[in-house]
């Protein structure tokens, strides 16, 4: 392999890190927020977590299987997964704003 491979394998081992290390930190807070209170924000917000960390474990599998079939596949595969691939972050953020409007609802202003 050259330098430019093995940097771009380099980085995005760490990339994957990183973010399933934050997404890990996520899940525990977000899975004792949902014990606490188990509201439907809460939920909703767990049930994103859990679909970020599905995305960050399947996503380079299905990268590597669908790179066997051709750049074709591949770029379309990299199309669609830029598409769906914020679902798991829209999901969060409507549990994290049902819980914002609940609790401003119940404090007095």
């Amino acid at each position: 392999m050259n330098d430019f491979t093995e940097y771009t394998a380099l980085f995005s081992a760490l990339g994957i890190g990183v973010s399933l290390s934050i997404d890990l930190f996520l899940l525990v807070v977000t899975t004792i927020f949902y014990i606490r209170k188990r509201t439907t924000a809460s939920l909703v917000m767990l049930i994103g977590i859990l679909l970020m960390l599905l995305q960050i474990i399947a996503d380079p599998i299905l990268m590597a299987l669908i790179a066997h079939q051709g750049s074709q596949q591949l770029a379309n595969y990299v199309l669609v997964n830029s598409l769906i691939g914020i679902l798991p972050f829209l999901v969060f953020g409507i549990g994290l704003a049902i819980h914002l409007i609940q609790n401003m609802k119940k404090t007095p202003h």
